[in-house]
């Protein structure tokens, strides 16, 4: 019972794993990061917010209307700039302007850098508002930090699946090895307690009709191609 249980827990956990990755590549695919519940948690790659938000450090955003952002708000939004087309920026926001049709631009600028980045954030590129970031020396910023270089990517999941994948074969293995002994054991120890369909009297005698119907059979076929001859 306890191994049945532990079987359906591991493939419930492995049936939410696999959705809950197709789900993350599907986001991924579409719009570059993954958003749950209005919610995008990213880890800081540079250090352009310092001192503010260290290199390493984990943020969460939040979904945010573009007319909710203010001048010194932290945003998280996706660069349309050339050398860093597609990548998803963490800068402060240091001005609120806009467009000749009334559409809302933000000027941002990194707390680190000198000058103010280039171009704006229109509301197409704006992913949310920074409403949370771990400070210097956080353990899971670190471990996570630690999972993203090579070591850390075969740590968290080359190991993992030949682990799993050792685990499957010895189990097969071991399930065919028992197999197997039992089928030897049992032709070494037949079950005397099995009830036999006949006894060895009913046996012989079934035998013996067998023997005697198949001989007059072929009696009768010898006799009758001997006729067939006989008359060609």
């Amino acid at each position: 019972m306890k191994k049945k249980i532990l079987t359906k827990g591991v493939s419930a956990l492995l049936i939410v794993s696999m959705v809950f990755c197709i789900y993350t590549l599907a986001q991924v695919r579409s719009r570059g990061y993954v958003m749950v519940a209005g919610r995008s948690v990213f880890r800081v790659a540079t250090g352009s917010m310092e001192p503010t938000i260290q290199t390493g450090a984990l943020l969460m955003a939040r979904r945010a209307d573009i007319n909710e952002i203010g001048e010194g708000d932290i945003i998280c939004y996706i660069s349309d700039d050339s050398s860093t087309m597609g990548m998803v920026i963490t800068h402060r926001v240091t001005a609120v302007r806009a467009d000749s049709e009334g559409n809302v631009l933000l000027e941002t600028k990194g707390d680190a850098n000198l000058a103010v980045d280039a171009g704006y954030v229109t509301e197409r590129q704006l992913i949310g508002i920074v409403v949370w970031y771990s400070k210097e020396g956080n353990p899971v910023a670190m471990v996570i930090s630690a999972l993203t270089t090579r070591i850390g990517f075969l740590a968290c999941i080359v190991f993992p699946v030949l682990l799993v994948t050792g685990l499957i074969l010895h189990n097969c293995v071991r399930n065919i090895r028992r197999d197997m002994e039992q089928m030897v054991y049992e032709m070494e120890h037949p079950d005397v307690e099995e009830t036999p369909v006949f006894t060895n009297e009913e046996y012989a005698a079934m035998v013996e009709r067998v023997r005697r119907e198949l001989m007059e059979e072929l009696s009768k076929n010898a006799e009758n191609a001997k006729k067939g001859e006989t008359g060609a």
